[in-house]
């Protein structure tokens, strides 16, 4: 450090300053757009939030749950991209670099041709409980139910393939979380 500068502490990271004037210098800020992967909740992204915020390179996070992306203010001196995608795979979740234009970089056609399979495949085995529960609401009991073997079958198909991506999602972040907890 030189004689014009000294450091000042504001807001849990250094800001030089100018001795003589006494103004802050411009802190140097760089920004990250990451593409995170095994989101299932809003709980998620707070998390993710919560972790990065507690570093003292990082200046400002913002993470969107819906479009599964993170825009990390850091500090370029201090830390590496690398190193903040690194932080979030240690919370459990998968982060990756993305430039700054290709988040919007999906065109329509790009969606359009991407069927929803999962969310068809549940409807394809709800209809037979809807119809069940519809002769309940008529008064015909569970006449209109379908045997329970078959039941047992569409709730195994529901529970352990459709289903499959939020387990393994929760089984990598309990691998994260429980050593905390063993503490």
């Amino acid at each position: 450090m030189n004689d014009t500068t000294q450091t000042d502490n504001y807001d849990a990271y250094d800001v030089k300053t100018d001795i003589q004037s006494n103004t802050p210098l411009a802190p140097q800020r760089a920004h990250l757009q990451l593409a995170i992967e095994g989101m299932t909740c809003q709980a998620c992204a707070s998390r993710i939030e919560k972790v990065l915020n507690k570093k003292p390179s990082v200046y400002e996070v913002s993470v969107n749950f819906a479009g599964e992306t993170a825009n990390v203010d850091y500090d370029p001196t201090q830390t590496t991209p690398e190193q903040v995608t690194e932080w979030v795979n240690k919370t459990g979740f998968v982060a990756n670099l993305q430039a700054a234009d290709s988040l919007f970089a999906k065109t329509d056609e790009d969606t359009a041709t991407q069927y929803p399979w999962r969310l068809i495949g549940l409807w394809i085995c709800l209809v037979p409980f809807l119809i069940g529960m519809a002769g309940m609401l008529v008064g015909q009991g569970m006449a209109w139910m379908p045997p329970i073997w078959i039941q047992f079958i569409l709730a195994t198909i529901v529970q352990f393939g459709f289903a499959l991506p939020f387990y393994k999602s929760a089984w990598r972040r309990l691998k994260v979380v429980l050593p905390i907890w063993m503490c």
